[in-house]
């Protein structure tokens, strides 16, 4: 898209689309639409916060003072909030994390009194950032394997399966070592392998973060 289209609120060979889905390039099996969702808002606020604190900003002249300390206590108040939702939030640290780091670049950006801020320009990376993110909401939708629900089944019935073999091979006096491919030992390491793994997807399979 990137290389070819030019017009309405694409802008050829920028590279604004093809940087962020590099930066925001992921494989998680079993990704959820909630997780896509929070990239989305992430880097959208990243962009559109900053050029908001800056268009209140550029009312003061570039050699003013109270630029000057207006725009450091900016920067510092956006990266203590966004820092402070990473490190706190477990729900939402991936956000804070997309727009500290999305953020940065318009508000280190040096002033010039002779030109004005580019606001359509902006507004135009603003809507490529976010024609990006859905595409890539639908390509990871359209190629996921499987469903987390449905993989969170296998993995519970092959716990399941090889508990029931753990107890078959108590009972039969079948002790075995973790390497062997047969016995006790062996069957309880693969239960505890695959209780991870349910573990690991339980957050994913949460309806709460289930589209449809």
């Amino acid at each position: 898209i990137s290389l070819y289209a030019n017009g309405s609120v694409f802008v050829q060979y920028s590279t604004t689309m093809p940087s962020t889905l590099a930066v925001l390039v992921t494989y998680d099996y079993g990704a959820t639409f909630f997780k896509n969702l929070q990239r989305l808002m992430g880097v959208t606020f990243g962009h559109t916060l900053p050029l908001l604190l800056m268009s209140f900003i550029d009312f003061f002249d570039c050699a003013s003072y109270m630029r000057f300390f207006l725009h450091m206590m900016s920067i510092f108040l956006f990266y203590a909030c966004s820092t402070f939702m990473y490190y706190s939030s477990d729900h939402w640290s991936l956000i804070g994390c997309l727009i500290g780091a999305f953020g940065c670049s318009t508000l280190f950006a040096p002033c010039a009194s002779h030109t004005g801020p580019d606001y359509a320009g902006h507004y135009k990376a603003i809507a490529e950032t976010i024609i990006a993110m859905m595409l890539k909401m639908c390509v990871s939708y359209l190629l996921a394997p499987q469903e987390p629900r449905d993989l969170a089944i296998q993995k519970l019935r092959t716990a399941f399966d090889e508990t029931e073999e753990a107890v078959k091979c108590f009972f039969e006096g079948v002790v075995g070592e973790d390497d062997d491919k047969i016995g006790l030992a062996a069957s309880v390491k693969r239960v505890k392998v695959a209780l991870g793994e349910c573990a690991s997807l339980a957050p994913k399979c949460d309806p709460m973060v289930q589209m449809v």
